[in-house]
C-alpha cells in the first residue's frame, strides 16, 4: 500500500459501497470507497494492520490519510475484485440472492482477496459456495495450486485422468499449467499400460474346483473368454472405454452354461479383496506429486 494521493476530483465515488456513515475512505485504482473501519479490522489481524491509520492526526483532520481527500490507496487489486469481495462477503446481504452467471467471478475474487489478506472465514466461505458451483475439473485444480484447497486436488485429477488427455481444450491447459500437465501426462502412461496389461490377462482363478463345479478346465476356459471379449476389449475400446470401476460389476454379471456360478463368484471375490485396480494407485500418486508441486500438505 502506498502513501496518500490527493484527492483533486479525479476519482469517482463507488456508490454502492460509498456510505456516508462509514469512518474510511479507500481507493481501488480509479474508484473511492467510504467505509466502515471497525468493520474492516475484523476481518483479520492482517486487514487490521492495513486498515489502521498512523496516529499524528486529529481524526477530523481533512487531511489525516483514510479520508476522502486522502483515501488509502489498495494497491495489486482490480475494483471488481474489491466489490466481490465487499458485496460478496463484509457487506454481503443474506436475503439478496447472486445470479448464477456471477457466482463463479464472485467467489473467486472473494477467494482471492480472503487468501490474500488470511480472512479465514472468507476463504472457508467462498470454498463452500465454489463447491456448489460445475467447474471444470482443469479450473477447480488451478484454483487448488493457487489457495491451497487440497482436498480439491484428488477428485479433480481423477476426473481429468478419466478422459483423453488429448480432449483438453486450450483453457484447461492454461489452467493446469506446464508443470502440472507434465505429471498429468506420466500418469496418463502408466495408467494406459495398466489398462492393457489388465486388458489381456483374466485374474486368475484357483487351480481347485468350488463347490458344485463338475468341470473346472471348462470354468477357466470359459472365464478366461469372457473376460477378454466382454472385459478386456470394452477397456481398449478407442471411444467408449469402460472404467475401471465397471469391471467388477460386469464380471459378476456373467452368465454362461460352462461356468459354475460358484467358482465366478469366488474369482470376483478376490477380485474384489485382493486386487487394487490401478487407477486407485496411480490417481492418488499423481494428485500426491501435483500437492507436492504446490507445496501442500501431502496426507500418508
Amino acid at each position: 500500500m502506498n502513501g496518500p494521493e490527493i484527492n483533486t476530483g479525479q476519482w469517482t465515488r463507488n456508490e454502492p459501497h460509498w456510505y456516508e456513515d462509514g469512518s474510511i475512505c479507500i481507493r481501488v485504482e480509479h474508484r473511492l470507497y467510504k467505509l466502515h473501519r471497525s468493520l474492516l479490522l475484523k476481518g483479520s489481524e492482517v486487514m487490521a494492520a492495513l486498515f489502521t491509520i498512523p496516529d499524528g492526526k486529529a481524526s477530523d483532520d481533512p487531511n489525516r490519510e483514510g479520508t476522502e481527500h486522502y483515501p488509502l490507496y489498495l494497491e495489486g487489486i482490480t475494483t471488481e475484485e474489491f466489490d466481490d469481495f465487499l458485496g460478496g462477503f463484509l457487506y454481503r446481504v443474506e436475503y439478496r440472492p447472486i445470479a448464477d452467471a456471477d457466482k463463479e467471478r464472485i467467489f473467486t475474487n472473494l477467494l482471492k482477496l480472503s487468501d490474500k489478506w488470511i480472512v479465514e472465514a472468507g476463504k472457508t466461505y467462498a470454498i463452500d459456495n465454489l463447491e456448489n458451483i460445475l467447474l471444470p475439473p482443469s479450473r477447480r485444480l488451478q484454483l487448488a495450486g493457487q489457495f491451497n484447497i487440497s482436498h480439491w486436488v484428488h477428485p479433480a485429477v481423477k476426473s481429468i485422468l478419466s478422459r483423453k488427455l488429448t480432449e483438453l481444450t486450450r483453457e484447461d491447459l492454461a489452467c493446469i499449467g506446464l508443470d502440472v500437465l507434465a505429471i498429468l501426462v506420466k500418469a496418463k502412461e502408466y495408467m494406459d499400460v495398466e489398462v492393457k496389461r489388465t486388458a489381456s490377462v483374466a485374474p486368475t482363478m484357483t487351480a481347485d474346483p468350488s463347490w458344485g463345479c463338475t468341470d473346472h478346465k471348462s470354468c477357466i476356459r470359459v472365464w478366461k473368454r469372457l473376460w477378454r471379449d466382454r472385459i478386456g476389449w470394452q477397456l481398449l475400446h478407442p471411444k467408449f472405454p469402460m472404467r475401471t470401476d465397471e469391471i467388477l460389476w460386469t464380471a459378476q454379471k456373467f452368465d454362461h452354461p460352462g461356468l459354475a456360478k460358484k467358482c465366478l463368484d469366488d474369482v470376483c471375490r478376490e477380485i474384489q479383496n485382493n486386487v487394487l485396480f490401478f487407477d486407485e494407485r496411480i490417481v492418488p500418486a499423481a494428485a500426491d506429486a501435483i500437492m507436492r508441486y504446490h507445496h501442500m500438505p501431502v496426507p500418508n
